[in-house]
């Protein structure tokens, strides 16, 4: 595929790459240099209550974080209206991600979440775990 990708990281993806060096660090990195790097607002809302509730010595140092991060976020008002055409998919909770990917035309999804990787879903979005979208892509 030539030209940049639009691709969308979620929550997991978003608090491994800030909380340990590895794999999903090295997409995230990745895709900012390379691609479009793509993050649900409701995304970074839930990957800060994540912080706050699982790993709560690290909180200070995502505030400070998010003051470097520089996604192009997509926020709640604009994903909102893709919220009926998105394809099914079993925890609600993951639908603001699909409406987010939906609203830019998202090219691929960055996750671990196994609900993602459906045929309702793949038809629509191409989804890679993050280590799986390195081998494909990052292959310099």
């Amino acid at each position: 595929m030539s030209g940049k990708l639009r691709i969308v990281v979620d929550s997991n993806t978003l608090f491994s790459a800030f909380l340990y060096d590895g794999v999903p660090q090295e997409c995230i990195d990745y895709i900012a240099q390379n691609h479009i790097l793509i993050v649900p607002e409701y995304c970074l809302i839930e990957t800060t209550r994540v912080i706050q509730r699982k790993r709560p010595d690290k909180a200070k140092e995502w505030d400070l974080f998010l003051t470097t991060f520089d996604p192009f976020v997509v926020y709640k008002d604009q994903a909102d209206p893709f919220m009926s055409e998105i394809p099914p998919i079993r925890d609600e909770k993951d639908e603001p991600v699909l409406a987010a990917a939906m609203s830019i035309k998202a090219d691929i999804i960055i996750t671990r979440d196994k609900d993602f990787f459906t045929p309702e879903i793949q038809s629509v979005f191409d989804v890679y775990k993050a280590g799986d979208f390195l081998m494909l892509f990052a292959h310099d």
